[in-house]
């Protein structure tokens, strides 16, 4: 119970921070993760808009997951928040749909797209079409293989697996353990995939 109770608390915290993180980073800047492609950050002139005035697209590779669920549902929360209007499709594991739904997404003249790729490769299609839309993308948890994307957000794996493990040293030690740990997350851009990598 109390391992359920610490991965519970972590992949929830991951998952709102990787959110806000984003959020805030929208336009200023695993299968296969694309981390390490050529797929790097948009360096056009921004035309600047407030958030009230965007319109977002969003495709999430799957709702059967609570994790993603925490997304989809932070997402729209943090974006009724700051006014903007949010659309959010649920890929089902579906690299066909999902690519789908993102082509949509860039017919329907959205501001930006945010995606949590199914597949690196699959993904990358339709990511030179938002490209070639002028649509700014983010990607969430896994990168793409092509195209160019704002920044990908991810959890840092290694700052959970040794934030975990220190709660169970802590807690045979007799040590008052954290009952929720905020775990950095990465904003990865092409710059520094390279450190991110070693």
């Amino acid at each position: 119970m109390f391992f359920n109770h610490i991965s519970k608390n972590l992949t929830k915290i991951a998952t709102i921070g990787s959110v806000l993180v984003m959020g805030g980073g929208l336009l200023g800047g695993c299968g296969a993760t694309g981390l390490n492609s050529d797929a790097g950050s948009s360096t056009s002139k921004v035309v600047k808009k407030a958030p009230s005035k965007l319109k977002i697209g969003v495709s999430i590779s799957t709702l059967s997951n609570p994790v993603f669920i925490t997304l989809k549902n932070e997402l729209q929360k943090y974006s009724d928040k700051k006014g903007s209007k949010i659309i959010i499709n649920n890929a089902n594991n579906d690299t066909s749909k999902q690519n789908n739904d993102v082509e949509d997404l860039i017919q329907q003249k959205v501001d930006a797209i945010i995606v949590n790729p199914c597949d690196s490769s699959a993904i990358s299609t339709v990511i030179q079409k938002a490209n070639d839309a002028k649509i700014p993308v983010i990607c969430i948890d896994r990168g793409a293989d092509r195209g160019t994307v704002v920044s990908t957000v991810a959890q840092q794996w290694d700052k959970m697996a040794d934030t975990s493990l220190d709660a169970v040293y802590d807690y045979y030690q007799g040590k008052t353990v954290k009952k929720n740990n905020l775990v950095p997350v990465r904003l990865i851009t092409k710059e520094n995939v390279d450190s991110m990598l070693k």
